[in-house]
């Protein structure tokens, strides 16, 4: 199991990697890190410690029945009344 985690830590970092690039190309401060645990609390634990001054989140803005359904992550964010600032921006394919 620790291999499995390992690989794919390993996918997200060159992943993150390649969106930094692009991000700091635009002259926006960013880090990256990987955290293990429940999404959406982690996302808002981490953003109280870092003293983030926003969340923003991608979401493929299924319907609030499909949210339902599936328990999206940015909708928990969403509900957690969070005392960071929050951006969601939703994408449709």
């Amino acid at each position: 199991m620790r291999q499995v985690y390992e690989q794919v830590d390993s996918i997200a970092e060159d992943y993150l990697e390649k969106i930094s690039e692009t991000i700091l190309a635009a002259g926006i401060e960013v880090e990256t890190m990987i955290e293990h645990g429940t999404p959406a609390q982690t996302i808002i634990d981490l953003a109280q410690q870092k003293e983030c001054d926003l969340i923003i989140l991608g979401s493929h803005g299924e319907t609030n029945a499909e949210q339902w359904r599936i328990g999206s992550v940015a909708n928990k964010v969403l509900k957690a009344r969070s005392l960071t600032s929050i951006m969601l921006i939703t994408t449709k394919e």
